[in-house]
């Protein structure tokens, strides 16, 4: 409240309601949803500030940029707002045409992949001190897929995306590919994956991990 002289300082309420907790890839501080506002909470200093922002339904996702410079905000309804973590400062809006149920930052920050409804959706990701006019623009959808992506993550070399859905299959998309096909799918498990993940590094091999009644591995 630049205006009055007064400036928020506590935000008090539950760290959690439902929203989904995240740490920045940089100084390690946890970004947890708090309503519709997000409260950033230094961990080394045990030190915590909410954001000047409040999104226009409960945030539900707070996803980071490998830089730590920038965080997405989706709330309940899918909008995102795409937020300057350092000013806390909202540089763009933006809303997922279905309901996001994951999304991440590619490790190389170029991309950003997210689980909207049936789909699978890639969008060119904004980066600091570039500007565009669509910054969120869709360059790929990921489809094939009998009920909705649940959960997503990328390879270490930011070249494929592992999407694992609530028909209980689990698909690796490649940014390479000429379609819009998998490159490879898992099948077999008895329930819908809550995680799904890669091991392993750059130069070394992967390992895509599921977690659903028990850890499969591939």
């Amino acid at each position: 409240m630049a205006s009055t002289g007064f400036e928020f300082g506590a935000l008090l309420g539950a760290t959690y309601t439902g929203g989904r907790v995240a740490f920045s890839t940089t100084d390690g501080a946890m970004l947890a949803p708090v309503g519709a506002r997000v409260l950033s909470v230094d961990t080394a200093a045990g030190r915590s500030r909410c954001l000047p922002l409040e999104a226009l339904d409960n945030v539900r996702s707070v996803v980071p940029s490998p830089s730590g410079r920038l965080a997405l905000l989706i709330d309940a309804k899918s909008r995102s707002v795409l937020v300057d973590l350092a000013s806390g400062v909202a540089l763009h809006h933006f809303t997922f045409p279905d309901a996001v149920r994951d999304c991440r930052w590619s490790p190389d920050g170029l991309h950003i992949a997210a689980a909207c409804g049936r789909h699978m959706r890639l969008y060119r990701a904004p980066r600091p001190g570039v500007k565009k006019y669509a910054p969120f623009a869709r360059l790929r959808t990921f489809g094939g897929y009998a009920d909705s992506v649940a959960c997503l993550d990328w390879s270490p070399d930011s070249r494929l995306v592992l999407a694992a859905c609530d028909d209980t299959t689990v698909k690796v998309h490649s940014l390479a590919g000429v379609d819009d096909g998998a490159v490879a799918t898992f099948v077999g498990h008895r329930a819908p994956p809550a995680a799904a993940f890669f091991v392993g590094g750059v130069g070394s091999g992967l390992t895509a991990a599921v977690v659903s009644t028990a850890v499969a591995t591939f």
